[in-house]
């Protein structure tokens, strides 16, 4: 091929010169346009935020313009009155368990006491009418530790205890007082001895209602550990009836006894303890709003 002609040579200096300018064009309008979309971007990402702050500020307003409502709403409770408000644990919890023990206190209370602050679970102790300085500590210990006192008998002596409604009165004026000289606590809390199904007296009744007509409440059980049996239980004999008996049951009150003769009673307890709490329950004591569990008069 001959050389380009001069005309020819100008042409093709032209066109690159444009295909220059419109590289230079392109790459000018795409260079702008990411510039203009970073900067919409950066907008948008601040107007975003803007909007989400202002989210959270209204969501705060709502939720105290609610709080606020809820609270206006709400009887207003004199404070003098406060002392007095209190909500029934029945009410509260699906499952509730009452260590109650009879018949103490003895050698074995404080063991049985050093065991239940170890669990941090408070029980009722339905106690009779021990004297001397050792059993005065013992009753003091219980109430000092928390736990819950009941009544159940000065004697504890069938005969004496249910002779009359005149001596069933006398006896348990005697252990209230007493209860109440030593400790301080003035408890309506009574079991009667051999519950109130017992067959040692044909006039159960009478003895109810007296003990209603001076504002007691009495409780039974409707679980008992057997360890009043006359041969000794074994720790595990006494473990599986409790925890048999609970089965079913979603409140339970589970009658042992706290008597110089129920070693096993105390090596039992910390095992009941551990499988109520694994099994759901709330371990309460007995107090004036529980709600009684009471067996067939005979």
């Amino acid at each position: 091929m001959g050389e380009l002609t001069p005309e020819r040579r100008a042409r093709i200096n032209r066109i690159k010169k444009v295909l220059v300018r419109i590289n230079f064009t392109v790459l000018f309008v795409l260079f702008a346009a990411c510039i203009l979309l970073l900067i919409r971007n950066i907008i948008l990402s601040e107007r975003v935020e803007t909007l989400n702050w202002k989210l959270l500020e209204a969501e705060k307003e709502i939720k105290n313009k609610l709080n606020t409502e809820d609270k206006n709403s709400e009887p207003e409770i004199p404070t003098e009155d406060l002392s007095s408000v209190s909500v029934n644990p029945e009410l509260v919890y699906e499952k509730i368990a009452y260590l109650t023990f009879d018949d103490g206190p003895s050698e074995n209370t404080v063991n049985i006491l050093d065991i239940l602050d170890r669990y941090k679970v408070k029980a009722t102790f339905f106690v009779n009418g021990k004297e001397g300085a050792v059993n005065e500590e013992r009753y003091k210990e219980i109430a000092k530790r928390g736990h819950s006192i009941g009544l159940h008998s000065y004697t504890h002596n069938f005969e004496q205890v249910y002779e009359s409604v005149e001596s069933f009165s006398q006896d348990t004026e005697r252990i209230h007082a007493y209860i109440q000289n030593i400790t301080g606590v003035d408890t309506c809390l009574y079991r009667f001895p051999g519950g109130s199904s017992t067959t040692r007296t044909a006039n159960i009744l009478e003895y109810i209602d007296y003990i209603g007509s001076i504002g007691y409440k009495y409780f039974d059980w409707n679980v008992s550990s057997g360890d009043a049996a006359a041969v000794s239980l074994t720790a595990e004999n006494i473990v599986e009836n409790v925890m048999n008996g609970v089965t079913g049951h979603n409140r339970v009150i589970i009658l042992m006894h706290d008597s110089a003769a129920r070693d096993t009673t105390v090596e039992a307890l910390p095992t009941i303890i551990e499988k109520l709490l694994n099994e759901g329950y709330e371990i309460l004591p007995i107090v004036e709003t529980t709600t009684p569990v009471h067996h067939t008069v005979n």
